[in-house]
C-alpha cells in the first residue's frame, strides 16, 4: 500500500507541478511516476510539447543530460532525454538516448514506440507505422494504449506541417476509440491545411453528433463554411458560437471575419470597437484595421495597424495573410516600409 501511494504521489505532483507552470519539475516528477509504473510515457510526450511551447526544452535537456551522466543506467532518464531530444527535433540524438534505454531495459520497451516515432517524423510512414504496430503486438497494448500511441504520432506530426502522416495517425486514433473527439478536430485541422474543406466539415459535423457542445468543433465548422463560400451557414454557426461562449475572443474575430468578408463592414466595425473597449487583445486592433482599408478609409486603417503592431508586433504576419490586396495598398506599403518588414 505505501508503495502504490508513493507511485500515485509521484504522478501526482507532477500534475500538481504542470498545472503550476513548474514544467522542470513536472517533467521529473514524471520521470518517477514512469519508472514505477503510475504513469504512461505518452503524458510525457505531452509535457515536452508543453515544453517546447514554454521555451523550457533547451533547460530540459540540460537536466536530462546531467541526470544521465550522474547514473548511466537509470533507463527512464535516458527515456526522458529521448522524448526531449525528439520535440527538439534532434533526432539522431534521440535515437541514442533511446537505443540505450533498449540497451539497459531489453525489448519491448517504450523506447521502441519512441524510435518508431522518430521514423515516421522522418519521412518512412510504412517502415514507421510498422515497427509501432510491431511494439504493439510485442508488448501486449492494450486498446487505451494503442489509442495514446496513435494521438501522440498525429500531435508531433501536425506540429510538424506532416499532415498526411497526421491524417493516417488521426484516422486510426478514430477507429480504436470513436468516442474521444480530440482526433477528429485534430484530423479536420490537418484537411484544412491541405485545403480540403469540405472532407474537413463533414468530420466536424460528426464530432458535433457525438459531442453537441465542442466549442472548437463548432468554431472551425462555421470557418470551414465561411472559406466554401456557404456564407448562411456560417453565418448560423459562427453566431451561436459567439452567443453560447461571448467569452471565447476566437469566436468573434471569426464572427467579425464573416461580416467584413460578406461586406457587413459597418456592423464588423462596430462589434470590433466594443471588442477593444472591454477585452485586452491586439488581434481585433488587426481586424479593425483590415475593415476600415476594405472600407476605403485608409487613414483609420493606418492609425489601427499602428496600434496593432506596437501591441503585437507578431500579429503583422496573420494580418497581411488575410487578404493578397493588402500589400498593394499604399498606407500599408508605407507602414511596411517604415518598419523595414
Amino acid at each position: 500500500n505505501t508503495v502504490e501511494y508513493q507511485d500515485r504521489h509521484a504522478d501526482g505532483q507532477s500534475h500538481f507541478y504542470a498545472a503550476n507552470g513548474n514544467l522542470l519539475q513536472a517533467v521529473t516528477a514524471k520521470a518517477e511516476a514512469i519508472r514505477s509504473s503510475s504513469a504512461s510515457v505518452t503524458d510525457l510526450s505531452e509535457l515536452t510539447i508543453q515544453l517546447a511551447a514554454e521555451k523550457q526544452l533547451d533547460k530540459a535537456l540540460r537536466l536530462f543530460e546531467a541526470r544521465t551522466e550522474a547514473d548511466p543506467l537509470s533507463a527512464m532518464d535516458w527515456l526522458c532525454l529521448g522524448v526531449i531530444r525528439i520535440e527538439a527535433d534532434q533526432f539522431a540524438e534521440a535515437q541514442e538516448a533511446l537505443h540505450n534505454v533498449q540497451a539497459i531495459c531489453g525489448e519491448p520497451s517504450e523506447a521502441t514506440a519512441e524510435l518508431a516515432l522518430i521514423t515516421l517524423l522522418t519521412g518512412s510512414l510504412l517502415a514507421g507505422e510498422m515497427e509501432l504496430e510491431g511494439f504493439f503486438a510485442s508488448s501486449g497494448c492494450n486498446r487505451d494504449e494503442r489509442f495514446c500511441w496513435y494521438s501522440v504520432v498525429a500531435q508531433s506530426a501536425y506540429n510538424r506541417r506532416l499532415f498526411t502522416t497526421c491524417i493516417r495517425f488521426c484516422q486510426k486514433a478514430i477507429d480504436t476509440k470513436a468516442e474521444e473527439t480530440y482526433n477528429h478536430i485534430l484530423m479536420a485541422l490537418a484537411l484544412g491545411e491541405l485545403e480540403q474543406f469540405e472532407q474537413g466539415l463533414e468530420l466536424l459535423e460528426k464530432t458535433l453528433r457525438i459531442e453537441p457542445d465542442n466549442f472548437h468543433a463548432m468554431l472551425l465548422a462555421g470557418k470551414y463554411n465561411m472559406y466554401l463560400e456557404r456564407l448562411p451557414e456560417a453565418k448560423s454557426m459562427l453566431q451561436e458560437c459567439c452567443n453560447r461562449y461571448p467569452e471565447q475572443d476566437k469566436a468573434w474575430l471569426a464572427y467579425t471575419s464573416l461580416l467584413a468578408r460578406s461586406g457587413a463592414l459597418d456592423e464588423a466595425i462596430s462589434l470590433l470597437n466594443h471588442a477593444v473597449e472591454t477585452r485586452n487583445n491586439p488581434e481585433y486592433l488587426y481586424q479593425l484595421a483590415n475593415c476600415h482599408f476594405l472600407k476605403g478609409d485608409p487613414m483609420m486603417g493606418r492609425f489601427y495597424l499602428n496600434i496593432a503592431f506596437a501591441e503585437n508586433p507578431d500579429g503583422l504576419e496573420e494580418f497581411l495573410r488575410t487578404s493578397e490586396e493588402l500589400t498593394q495598398i499604399p498606407e500599408i506599403l508605407s507602414f511596411l516600409n517604415e518598419i523595414k518588414y
